[in-house]
């Protein structure tokens, strides 16, 4: 959400070495997680497909470049060691084709915000909810406010609304 892009500091994972290693290290983890947790939500799981690298020297995200990801190869070696393993994808953003049919192709639910589901400008109070099948549906996440907070930042007349029986757009 900034004009010079999402600079986080963080190193991007060795993807070569980690195919040669048929990708333990992220594995161990995964695998490690789906013993405690039912399910496992990837964030950024556009990353799997494409992923920015920002050189160090660097101070904004401006300067980068988008590498191909080998997300099918991981998630094929994940699928062999763990058949029954469930992944959500938050796939939220604006994202290329290529992230969609990637979890398509592993039948992963994708995610869609509440909030967002409602239209920018706050005019039209009916939520238009996509034709989306395999999807899993939360009131927020990490990046935006809560619920109540969208809420109550919205103005009086349009809470008005959303409160009333009729919520016919004006």
């Amino acid at each position: 959400f900034s004009k010079t892009g999402q600079r986080w500091g963080n190193p991007i994972y060795n993807w070569k070495h980690l195919k040669e290693t048929n990708f333990e290290f992220l594995l161990d983890r995964l695998l490690y997680n789906a013993k405690i947790f039912d399910i496992i939500r990837l964030d950024h799981f556009r990353a799997f497909d494409t992923y920015y690298q920002i050189e160090s020297k660097y101070e904004t995200a401006e300067i980068g470049e988008w590498i191909v990801a080998p997300g099918y190869e991981f998630f094929d070696e994940m699928f062999k060691r763990a058949p029954h393993i469930e992944i959500i994808a938050e796939d939220l953003g604006d994202l290329r084709p290529e992230v969609y049919d990637l979890r398509d192709h592993y039948r992963f639910p994708g995610m869609k915000v509440i909030e967002f589901t409602f239209e920018d400008d706050h005019l039209n109070l009916t939520p238009q909810i996509p034709d989306v099948e395999n999807m899993v549906s939360y009131i927020s996440t990490h990046d935006n406010d809560t619920l109540l907070g969208w809420f109550n930042g919205l103005e009086s007349d349009v809470k008005k609304r959303m409160k009333s029986s009729d919520r016919k757009s004006t």
